[in-house]
């Protein structure tokens, strides 16, 4: 069995189907999203299906600082355990906006949840991560071709992707996976497309399937 998963945005519709399925596999899954609440329903289906322990990270990354990064880091001390497995999956999409009326704060709250928080996070869990452990980052297939209105969302996703690259490059015994996934069942898409019939696309726990499988694996040398 393996040993501890770490995953941000668990909260959310793929990020809880990736919790529960790495949770049949590891002794401890350490849940982040950015209120409690959003937590605790997760916890007790993790706790009432499987032996894993979850341990609840509630963070809410449009206001954290670095102060709050370094005591996750001690935290991670404190346990003990190797994290084996890490998943960058918090997310925020605001709307899709054109630059010319794109908010400037808005801009950089996105930045700050979507790709600043996700390098403080790498950076605390790096001196925990064991030899050959997994870092995933789901990234978006929006990258695959320029599009309009993705602004500090696609920006930020792009940057998440170098900061992967990046990591592979210095650390040949990581093994470093960029997965970009596509539209499927969510409140968060039907929140952006309200009038669609999203019936037909995949679901969160099939897409969470494919990942924790490997069948989308794409690396990120």
């Amino acid at each position: 069995m393996k040993n501890t998963a770490f995953i941000t945005g668990a909260g959310g519709a793929l990020g809880q189907a990736l919790s529960r399925r790495l949770a049949e596999t590891h002794r401890h899954v350490i849940l982040h999203d950015a209120e409690l609440a959003a937590l605790e329903p997760l916890y007790d289906r993790i706790e009432a299906a499987t032996d894993c322990e979850p341990i609840l990270f509630p963070l809410n990354f449009r206001l954290a600082g670095a102060g709050e990064f370094m005591q996750l880091q001690q935290a991670l001390a404190e346990h003990g355990k190797a994290v084996d497995t890490l998943v960058l999956n918090a997310a925020t999409l605001p709307a899709f906006t054109p630059l010319s009326h794109f908010d400037p704060t808005q801009w950089y709250e996105v930045l700050q949840v979507n790709l600043n928080a996700h390098f403080h996070i790498l950076q605390a869990v790096l001196p925990h991560l064991s030899e050959g452990a997994e870092v995933l980052l789901i990234s978006d297939t929006l990258l695959d071709r320029p599009q309009p209105f993705g602004g500090a969302y696609a920006v930020a996703k792009a940057g998440l992707e170098q900061l992967i690259r990046t990591l592979q490059a210095e650390r040949d015994d990581l093994n470093c996976r960029i997965e970009r996934v596509g539209a499927f069942q969510s409140p968060w898409r039907q929140r952006l497309f309200p009038g669609a019939d999203n019936s037909m696309l995949p679901t969160a726990e099939e897409v969470a399937g494919q990942l924790v499988s490997g069948k989308r694996r794409e690396s990120a040398h």
